[in-house]
């Protein structure tokens, strides 16, 4: 098992700030221009403390279903922007929050995808797109998660807890029960690279 904490991610403030106005929801934040809505962002990103832990499994595992080697990791943002976003009063200024989490979450997410896949291409690996076992919940206005978050795979519910323990995620305070909210927690099926043809 592989363990990173409070591993640092870059903020995208312009992709956020373009995310919380396609929802609708900047001018009823106060986040109409462009300097209050990197400082909206700023703010959210001191409370932030990016964990993961991960670990790569072959067909013996007890929850494999693949043919062959497979990753598993959680990925979570941590408890400090939960926490952040349950103390702000304005439901506009809620919404926008959780946006800018999902954003964070989704480049945290990516972070941890680039090195399991480096550690399969040394192995001559290529990886799949992921399989979600659990996904944070859709923001208030229900538009749902970014395009490139995976979705839930089947029997989700049943293999969760059963990953998270062989993670030890507990480790980084990833529970069962989804929390913290902003948790990932995802399979990576590794295939052998095909070979190419000899023309």
């Amino acid at each position: 098992m592989r363990k990173i904490r409070r591993f640092k991610i870059p903020v995208h403030h312009r992709e956020i700030a373009r995310r919380i106005a396609n929802a609708g929801v900047g001018p009823q934040a106060g986040l109409s221009g462009e300097a209050a809505a990197a400082e909206f962002v700023s703010v959210l990103a001191c409370e932030l403390e990016p964990s993961v832990v991960y670990d790569t499994f072959g067909r013996d595992a007890p929850f494999a279903e693949h043919a062959g080697v497979f990753s598993a990791a959680a990925v979570t943002l941590g408890r400090k922007i939960d926490e952040k976003i349950s103390s702000l009063s304005d439901p506009s200024a809620k919404e926008a929050a959780a946006i800018a989490s999902l954003e964070f979450l989704e480049t945290a997410a990516d972070f941890v995808r680039e090195l399991i896949e480096d550690e399969a291409k040394k192995e001559n690996f290529e990886t799949h797109p992921p399989e979600a076992l659990f996904l944070p919940a859709q923001t208030a206005s229900g538009r749902g998660l970014p395009p490139r978050f995976a979705r839930l795979c089947d029997g989700a519910g049943e293999k969760t807890p059963l990953i998270l323990q062989k993670l030890s995620a507990d480790k980084i305070g990833v529970e069962p029960a989804g929390s913290p909210a902003f948790t990932f927690v995802f399979l990576l099926p590794w295939a052998g690279k095909k070979k190419r043809r000899a023309k």
